[in-house]
């Protein structure tokens, strides 16, 4: 069943807006963090699955296997949620027609929307034109797939390691198939750290027309590092919100990092990093296991999400509410935030000599 998006209300300076996503007897706000069955409040199940050739070849042969996954995948949802089910290729090698079929198959039936499978090792084994053909053979198998006796709104993915010459091909594909929602993949890195590439993904869908035709998705986004001995760090996940992102998801992002090593490093960080609404930071909490922790952190920022909301709704803006934010100003979030929505105001006024290029 498609999707029903109606944008309420569009901040004055920010890159925010609340935006209403309805899926029959279901609804969602934007923007908002999204949330998982161990999280006892209704909105937005994220549920995520690694998939290889190895196990995709596995369930087009077994039909065993295939049920076993799908059974699996079943147990993950909440009825009372709309359920996402992303599923990340862990292959640099474009699947062939069998594979991408049981490959879109899979995340189909187990998912309220059609959303097209992750595929960071493609993105990072190649580059130039290599890079940009793979990914658009990727595409559009994909789209030829999932296309096919369709009745679900279809999600595309951008990944934000995908350098912005290629976002207009890239853009343009996807409007040719009327996909206007999507997913940006940033692999354990952060939109934060990279505002130009923001502008002009959005300068991108603003020129085809279809910004407000759909909603914007970021996974796997990074929560930021402590310097130091400094026990509070920007959440630079959750400020991607400030951006224009919708949609917050998780962080899956496997960490390379033996697991020896990885406990001694979160002995000396003094435990969990807890996310403080206060300042925007996270905090070192030794009080807390990492799994509570992370649960935790999703409900608070959920709960956050639905302040902006408000604040938007009430004042038109949410510019005076983040004033009070210490990480936010002592970082100048803001000031970044302000820079691209200027400019992206402001290059439909004036055009300069350099547009053309």
């Amino acid at each position: 069943m498609k999707i029903d998006l109606h944008v309420n209300n569009v901040d004055e300076d920010l890159l925010m807006r609340v935006m209403e996503i309805r899926f029959a007897d279901k609804s969602i706000t934007t923007p908002i963090k999204s949330l998982n069955r161990t999280v006892p409040v209704a909105g937005l199940n994220e549920v995520f699955h690694r998939i290889d050739l190895e196990k995709i070849s596995l369930i087009s042969s077994n039909a065993s296997i295939e049920m076993k996954f799908n059974k699996s995948a079943r147990r993950e949802r909440k009825d009372d949620m709309i359920n996402l089910f992303f599923l990340s290729y862990k292959e640099c090698k474009v699947p062939e027609k069998n594979a991408m079929a049981t490959l879109a198959d899979l995340q189909y039936v187990n998912s309220d929307l059609a959303i097209m499978p992750l595929c960071p090792e493609i993105i990072k084994s190649y580059e130039g034109e290599q890079l940009i053909s793979n990914f658009i053979l990727f595409i559009k198998e994909y789209l030829k797939i999932v296309e096919t006796l369709n009745n679900k709104t279809i999600v595309g993915i951008i990944p934000a390691r995908l350098p912005r010459q290629f976002l207009p091909t890239v853009l343009d594909l996807y409007h040719s198939h009327d996909v206007t929602s999507f997913v940006i993949d940033s692999d354990g890195s952060s939109l934060y750290s990279n505002p130009s590439w923001i502008k002009a993904l959005q300068r991108g869908l603003h020129s085809l027309g279809i910004f407000d035709e759909g909603f914007i998705y970021n996974i796997n986004s990074f929560e930021g590092r402590f310097s130091g001995k400094a026990n509070i760090t920007l959440a630079r996940d959750f400020v991607t919100l400030t951006f224009g992102m919708d949609i917050l998801g998780a962080n899956h992002k496997q960490s390379k990092i033996p697991a020896e090593r990885r406990i001694k490093m979160d002995s000396s960080q003094k435990g969990s990093r807890l996310f403080d609404p206060q300042t925007y930071g996270y905090t070192r909490d030794p009080s807390l296991e990492i799994k509570m922790a992370k649960m935790s952190n999703m409900l608070a920022q959920h709960r956050e999400a639905l302040r902006i909301q408000n604040v938007i709704n009430e004042e038109g803006t949410a510019s005076r509410y983040f004033q009070r934010k210490p990480q936010l100003i002592e970082n100048k979030v803001l000031d970044r935030v302000h820079e691209v929505k200027i400019d992206l105001t402001e290059s439909r006024k004036q055009r300069s000599l350099f547009d053309n290029f």
